[in-house]
């Protein structure tokens, strides 16, 4: 899929869509630093493209630039207000600074926007049992696997949090259940394992 796009950036070199899916080609190849590369180019060509703007701030999330992060969400969120992905991953790189309260803020303004968004419900219970609201963060998890139910990180979140709450065979229960559908999260294996 690179070449296709570096191919078509030479008949077309101005064009910011075209930086957009490489950048995301490069991300799926784990090359972070081209992928923001390739974002940053196409936002000289349009600054205002929100889908760079998010996908510039996840790779500056992802290198650990969680501030930068942060700066390019909110100016995508600025040009687009109703962009859920966009909050959900400001809330991501809150979280990672640890402003638990800014983090759950973008979280709810995700879910306001788009109410099945089970990604968004997912890191609000990673958020919420790291405050040691567990039963809110039990709440969170189910309504998430309610919107998408093969998620197998979710599941083992919701393991963990119950794991928390010493609901021993539920735990059980959803650490085998995330296994069933991704048998190789390593994270699940130990929980279960222990």
């Amino acid at each position: 899929a690179v070449k296709s796009f570096q191919r078509a950036l030479e008949i077309d070199p101005q064009n910011p869509a075209l930086y957009n899916n490489l950048g995301n080609s490069y991300k799926k190849l784990g090359r972070n630093q081209d992928a923001l590369n390739s974002y940053s180019k196409g936002l000289t060509y349009n600054p205002e493209y929100t889908d760079l703007l998010n996908n510039l701030g996840v790779t500056l999330n992802d290198l650990g630039q969680f501030n930068e992060a942060i700066k390019s969400y909110k100016r995508a969120i600025d040009l687009k207000l109703d962009y859920a992905e966009a909050y959900n991953n400001l809330g991501v790189s809150y979280n990672k600074l640890g402003q638990s309260d800014k983090a759950v803020k973008s979280y709810n303004m995700a879910l306001n926007i788009d109410p099945e968004y089970s990604d968004a419900y997912n890191n609000l219970g990673v958020v919420q049992k790291k405050l040691g609201q567990v039963n809110d963060a039990i709440a969170s998890y189910k309504k998430a696997l309610e919107i998408n139910p093969n998620d197998a990180d979710t599941f083992n979140n919701l393991g963990i949090a119950f794991d928390e709450h010493e609901h021993l065979n539920d735990a059980i229960q959803s650490y085998r259940q995330a296994l069933l559908i991704q048998p190789d999260l390593a994270e699940a294996h130990n929980n279960l394992g222990h």
